[in-house]
């Protein structure tokens, strides 16, 4: 499992801003994702350029992914050179590349070819982009295998979409994780919060993502990181469940008085491996 597949926090950082970089990768989220895109300036662009090219020959390998422009932007082409310059002089350091605006597997295998082969995050911001969602994450015939996840951008595809009622947010979402489920790929990240003093909106904003299917979450700022993983990170006393319907075994078995059948045993498995515990 590639480190983007498994990544529950991913916070975002202005490309231009190395003296951050330090700071990022030392905040306890699990990846670290350089913007190229919406937090610089177009006038920043190739200094930021240079200065996640500079970061990335000495990072630990595995730790950053880059988020370049959409396809149809001006920006697009520089993008993919710095990929495939990072991909030459320091192959492996990239843990992928996000893709905002995703509307495209074509485009989605150019980017992985540029960044030698590295994990793409999806990032769905459009109305068309959900309606194609699952052709981003599943294989054409004869076509090479490619590592995508979902990820949601709201305010992006409210904007597109032409309404924010959280009805509308909620059905897009339940579509990416099924999109992501039917692929049989990690399910999908969520949105960032916009709140970065209020902790605890941060946090019910998890936990809803969490009570969605969602397996991660966007930060914005480090302060949100502990809010999300606490959201993200099972509880001990459903730690204990998994654990006792586990052990309890296959066929026709009670835990707390419930009847544990093959889905529910599914379950507490998968919230076993989440833990790193042997199910």
């Amino acid at each position: 499992m590639s480190a983007l597949a498994a990544a529950q926090t991913l916070l975002f950082v202005p490309g231009d801003r190395p003296d951050r970089f330090s700071k990022a990768l030392d905040s306890g989220a699990s990846l670290v994702i350089l913007d190229l895109e919406d937090a610089v300036a177009p006038d920043s662009r190739e200094r930021a350029r240079t200065a996640i090219r500079d970061l990335l020959a000495t990072a630990e390998p595995g730790r950053v992914l880059v988020r370049v422009n959409p396809a149809d932007t001006g920006d697009s082409v520089a993008d993919l050179a710095l990929l495939e310059d990072v991909s030459t002089r320091s192959p492996g350091a990239l843990a992928g590349v996000a893709v905002p605006k995703a509307e495209s597997r074509a485009y989605l295998r150019q980017v992985s070819d540029a960044s030698g082969g590295a994990p793409i995050l999806a990032l769905v911001e459009t109305v068309r982009g959900l309606r194609v969602a699952e052709t981003l994450v599943t294989r054409g015939p004869g076509e090479p295998e490619l590592d995508v996840r979902l990820a949601f951008g709201a305010l992006d595809f409210a904007v597109d979409a032409g309404g924010d009622a959280d009805s509308l947010l909620d059905a897009a979402r339940v579509e990416l994780v099924l999109a992501s489920r039917l692929a049989g790929v990690p399910a999908p990240v969520e949105s960032p919060s916009a709140s970065i003093r209020d902790l605890a909106a941060v946090e019910s904003a998890a936990k809803h993502a969490v009570a969605l299917g969602f397996g991660g979450m966007l930060a914005i700022h480090p302060a949100q990181l502990p809010a999300i993983a606490s959201a993200f990170r099972p509880t001990d006393a459903q730690i204990d469940w998994a654990r006792r319907v586990v052990g309890a075994g296959s066929g026709a078995v009670q835990v707390d008085g419930a009847m544990v059948d093959a889905p529910v045993l599914r379950r507490a498995r998968r919230m076993l491996a989440a833990v790193g515990q042997a199910s």
